[in-house]
């Protein structure tokens, strides 16, 4: 049963969005939860008690999917030196279709026999004729190089961006788990100060106020772990362009979440019908099968790859090199032939048997090579090996690409159906268990393991859902990087690169 593309990506309006938080290109208001610049702790000293561990230190520039992408495509430096092949190749193509140069020769011929014999001066102008069609299969051959070259430029190219918004998907990701941890990190020290209130009142023993503050301390261990996973994230973001100083980063967007709660008190109920999307994930909606160009599902993804996929469409440029290689081998067998145009002038010889005057004379000759290694055939059966072996390498190229769609498609669905569970009620309902914990606990009828457990639950579900995005953003990507079109995933998302 074919499954259309469109018709999955509507499933899930929120989940590109969040994975990929796209917008405007221009520097973004920081949203709360995911710091751009905070104050840098005092190195040396561990952070205080309560106090929240920084995500950054330094100052970052935040920018969508699409900008970031294709600002890497100007400024990466592996690429600017892979863009250098193509006008090297094109410079060769020029140089194939060079005809030889002529040779000028020019002698004298001195009597040194002293028989006062005529002295000769003599000019010669060669050039050597191509037989076999070699000037041609050389050009055809330059040309196919240059094809290929570009091909290969475009295959680096597909590979880069999948590479960019790879560290753009594993940013987001790493956001996301540092701005739940830091939330839990806030909830628990809260419930420090709650306990702490709580043993002046004599409602509970101080061992509770101890384990809390334990758990309190244990987790923002956690948290100062995430945040150098943000540091790292942003730093890998920030290598893929051209080198600049590092007190600036890189950063994407900050992203949406599949559900928002609406603020409230700790304890306060919540019920599904305080349910509501994000604003941010309603913004960057995805775009339905208009904009996409039609439905598209397996098998037009499959041709889609097959035909115009960047490493299939160079391995064809280098299989027509070797098509042309075998007509070069051709040519060469074609002994060329040297054309040699004359002159010489001889002055007058005063010999007394043999005086002779001054004249002049006009010579035409030809000359080739006699091809006895024409009985060896090892060129030429070398040239016909090499495009029988670009041929199959060729079909390697397409069988390849379409084995890579079908992975890619099947880890697409697998992902798609892993964050369909989480854009329902599971979030919801790990919230309402934590808060309605807490609000047992504050009025006597729930015990601190009972709380510090339904809050490490709830961590774990938010925690287990940005993982499910994380994963659907990589299969979205592989899903582009197989086919070699992301026209259809930056139509999703409502944009493209520069």
């Amino acid at each position: 049963m074919r499954y259309h593309l469109v018709r999955h990506l509507a499933r899930v309006p929120t989940a590109l969005a969040v994975v990929l938080a796209l917008g405007a290109c221009a520097l973004s208001a920081q949203q709360p939860g995911v710091p751009a610049a905070v104050p840098a702790a005092v190195p040396g000293e561990p952070p205080a008690a309560g106090s929240v561990v920084p995500a950054e230190s330094s100052p970052i520039v935040r920018l969508p999917l699409a900008g970031y992408v294709g600002l890497v495509g100007q400024q990466n430096l592996d690429y600017a030196a892979q863009a250098y092949n193509v006008p090297i190749a094109d410079a060769q193509v020029s140089v194939a279709h060079l005809y030889p140069n002529p040779s000028l020769a020019w002698g004298a011929g001195l009597d040194i026999s002293g028989q006062h014999q005529a002295t000769s001066y003599d000019i010669a102008l060669t050039q050597t004729i191509l037989f076999g069609g070699k000037r041609g299969a050389r050009t055809d051959v330059a040309r196919g190089q240059l094809a290929a070259a570009r091909a290969q430029l475009d295959d680096f190219l597909r590979t880069l961006r999948g590479t960019a918004a790879t560290a753009y998907a594993d940013a987001v990701h790493a956001e996301q788990v540092y701005a739940r941890k830091r939330e839990t990190a806030e909830e628990l020290d809260r419930l420090v100060t709650l306990n702490e209130r709580r043993v002046k009142a004599g409602d509970i023993g101080e061992i509770d106020l101890v384990q809390s503050r334990v758990d309190a301390a244990q987790f923002r261990g956690a948290l100062v772990s995430a945040a150098n996973d943000v540091h790292a994230a942003h730093l890998a973001m920030t290598g893929l362009l051209t080198p600049r100083h590092i007190d600036t980063l890189v950063a994407p967007e900050a992203p949406a979440e599949l559900v928002t709660i609406p603020a409230a008190a700790a304890d306060a109920p919540i019920s599904p019908e305080l349910l509501t999307p994000a604003p941010a994930a309603a913004a960057h909606a995805l775009s339905g099968p208009a904009a996409l160009r039609g439905p598209l599902d397996l098998d037009s993804l499959t041709r889609v790859a097959v035909a115009s996929r960047p490493d299939v469409v160079a391995a064809r440029r280098l299989a027509d090199v070797a098509a042309a290689g075998v007509r070069v081998a051709h040519g060469d067998r074609w002994s060329d032939v040297d054309l040699t145009l004359g002159t010489s002038y001889f002055t007058r010889g005063t010999n007394v048997i043999d005086p002779t005057p001054n004249f002049s004379s006009l010579s035409l000759g030809l000359s080739f090579p006699i091809p006895l290694s024409n009985f060896s055939h090892g060129e030429l059966s070398s040239a016909k090996f090499t495009a029988r072996q670009a041929a199959t390498a060729v079909q390697s190229a397409e069988w390849k690409a379409t084995i890579d769609v079908r992975t890619a498609w099947a880890a697409y669905q697998s992902a798609l159906a892993q964050v369909a569970q989480y854009s329902g009620g599971i979030l919801l309902d790990a919230e309402r268990v934590r808060r309605a914990k807490l609000y047992s606990y504050q009025h006597g009828s729930a015990s601190l393991l009972d709380v510090l457990t339904a809050e490490q639950t709830a961590n774990d579900v938010y925690l287990a859902s940005y993982d499910a995005q994380q994963q659907y953003g990589h299969a979205l990507i592989a899903l582009g990087q197989a086919t070699g079109d992301w026209s259809f995933v930056y139509a999703a998302v409502g944009g493209a690169p520069n």
